[in-house]
């Protein structure tokens, strides 16, 4: 039913579309064709009736906040969380759901933002998206409780802006994580930063002072008001001095640093030179000497007081229902993502990584060491998946990440299974296993950048951390595999992790009688020996019935080092044996002999002579 509504009034909006545009056919003047009677209650159908495109034409020239979009009462508003790093995959997300709310019949998007910020052309994409939603539903940014750096060139596209108390945005300057950008590098990034944010500002009334001093250093603030017509604006000191102190505008200099310098953006030295005054009382009572609310010796970050003292944030709010009441809703509801995207969002993170390569090691490892597919096995690939499948949902890891990690897979078991020694194919294995991992988290590793492409800022940085978690968790699966090592046979719960389910009865000695024909009958693969250096005597029918040290066989499996050997001498039930190799690999059909015998772990090495 939802689906269906919005379609029923497009339709009635394209014919009373078609309506008033008939007159334009007769009348010479357009701006009368375009303005009936009835207008201010009917919207264009036009925009409704196409989908948003994702790069919205720019506004240009300075607009008076006064021009604020009205944003009507009466909406059926659809809140989208936005939380986390900024980057690729959250605009594919927000696409989604905006597109799930349009369905459902939402008039009015507003983004719930937390995050510290992402990538600047992610950012942009999602500004420019947000922009060409105008027409068919309104937007607005909720900051609960923080829109930093990529987070406010985001809000800042969106209609109006309010914030949750005890909230932060702005300090939004261009980095690169471990570099210190040389000027010209930083003016470069700056750019189309300072594009985007002026292009906001004029669609949605704006001062572009305040997202300038949030970008770079030196740009001072001041609150000031008309004279004559009581309008406020937040300017830098270029215009204020001009429209407060009345002096000329600054000329662009010839510096070689033109990042660093600060000119009037908004004053029109014909009409506002000294017609202002500044506002030492804000609304908040603080005090503003001069009308001064930012030094410029740090980037722009305000609270949600001084976001709301100078217009910035439109209100303070705490919940949904405090924001349906602020926006005097019909209905609201927050479309949240899926399960599956908090589960990748989850996966991705370093730690969790680490945790996951440490089990694919551990059960990697103990898998090998025992014939055939047991749980470790499957517990590895389990890991592999979840980590792998996660990044592949929320768009963090490619499709040439996985085919590098099973590359390196193969090559390991090439080098165990295949190639005597270890050389190059496992040492290239290993990297290329490393190398996936690494990878999977860390957003796709280049931009566009004009016709050419670069390392995203901030990507090498990510990488590098990520490299150096996984080391620590490889480490830490190497003492874990050790410890196992040592431990694995001394203690019958992880003794039969590896050959049985059976518990290890106690050890026999010398002074007890064990009749080991009938446990070998009993339990053809779980029979216990004799210590390794009890005597045999060849004369009794039960010793020979049973594996001890000195008996010969033939590997039928490869030994490396866990497999299956044949022993003739026994009992042709039991005759098939999971044995251990005491060193090197031993290939099919080659003689072994048996050096130790431990409760249900046999030991073998090649037969000599």
């Amino acid at each position: 039913m939802h689906a269906t509504r919005p379609t029923f009034r497009r339709l009635l909006l394209s014919v009373a579309a078609i309506a008033f545009s008939l007159p334009a056919l007769l009348l010479p003047s357009p701006s009368q064709a375009n303005t009936p009677a009835t207008a201010p209650t009917t919207q264009p159908a036009t925009p409704a009736l196409t989908p948003p495109p994702l790069l919205a034409p720019p506004v240009t020239g300075p607009q008076s906040p006064n021009l604020t979009p009205i944003i009507q009462a009466g909406h059926d508003i659809a809140v989208i969380p936005i939380s986390g790093m900024i980057y690729g995959y959250t605009l594919e997300s927000l696409q989604f759901r905006v597109d799930k709310a349009l369905e459902g019949g939402a008039t009015m998007i507003i983004l719930e933002l937390d995050t510290p910020g992402g990538y600047v052309d992610s950012a942009m994409d999602i500004s420019r998206y947000l922009k060409g939603l105008t027409g068919q539903v309104d937007t607005a940014a909720w900051v609960h409780p923080e829109a930093l750096s990529a987070g406010i060139l985001i809000a800042a596209a969106t209609q109006q802006i309010v914030m949750a108390p005890a909230s932060l945005t702005g300090d939004c300057a261009p980095i690169v994580p471990g570099s210190d950008l040389a000027p010209t590098e930083r003016a470069k990034f700056y750019a189309p930063i300072k594009t985007e944010f002026e292009d906001s500002a004029a669609r949605n009334g704006y001062d572009p002072a305040i997202f300038d001093a949030m970008c770079r250093l030196g740009v001072r603030l001041y609150l000031i008001e008309h004279t004559t017509t009581q309008q406020r604006r937040v300017v830098n000191q270029a215009d204020y001095d001009v429209m407060v102190k009345g002096r000329p505008a600054a000329q662009p200099s010839n510096s070689a640093n033109p990042f660093g310098e600060v000119l009037t953006q908004v004053a029109n030295p014909a009409v506002d030179r000294g017609q202002w005054k500044p506002v030492p009382n804000l609304p908040s009572g603080a005090i503003a000497l001069d009308g001064r609310i930012h030094d410029g010796n740090s980037l722009f970050t305000p609270t949600q007081t001084v976001a709301q003292d100078i217009g910035l944030s439109k209100a303070t709010v705490a919940d949904l229902p405090a924001v349906a009441g602020h926006f005097n809703a019909n209905s609201i509801q927050r479309l949240n993502p899926h399960w599956s995207v908090l589960v990748g969002y989850f996966v991705t993170h370093p730690a969790a990584k680490g945790l996951l390569l440490v089990i694919i090691i551990i059960c990697g490892w103990l898998e090998i060491s025992s014939p055939g597919l047991g749980v470790p096995g499957i517990l590895a690939l389990c890991a592999g998946a979840l980590l792998f499948g996660g990044g592949l949902i929320v768009g963090l890891a490619d499709l040439w990440h996985i085919l590098l990690f099973v590359f390196g897979v193969l090559l390991i078991i090439l080098e165990v299974a295949v190639i005597p020694g270890f050389g190059i194919a496992g040492i290239l294995g290993i990297l290329c296993v490393f190398t996936g991992i690494a990878l999977v988290g860390v957003p796709s590793f280049t931009q566009n950048a004009g016709a050419g492409q670069y390392a995203k800022p901030g990507a090498t940085s990510e990488v590098l951390v990520s490299s150096a978690v996984l080391l620590g968790a490889t480490i830490a699966a190497i003492v874990a595999v050790g410890f196992l090592v040592h431990y694995l046979q001394k203690y019958p719960r992880l003794n039969k992790l590896v050959l049985t389910n059976d518990p290890t009865p106690p050890s026999p000695t010398p002074d007890t009688e064990i009749d080991f024909t009938t446990e070998a009958a009993a339990r053809p693969y779980d029979r216990f020996a004799p210590p390794s250096d009890a005597p045999i005597d060849t004369n009794d029918p039960a010793d020979l019935t049973v594996p001890h040290v000195g008996m010969l066989g033939t590997a039928t499996t490869y030994l490396r080092p866990a497999g299956n050997a044949n022993f003739p001498d026994l009992p042709p039930a039991t005759a098939e044996l999971d044995v251990f190799s005491n060193g090197p690999r031993i290939p099919p059909g080659t003689p072994v002999r048996i050096t130790a015998v431990e409760g249900n772990h046999i030991t073998v090495e090649p037969a000599k002579g």
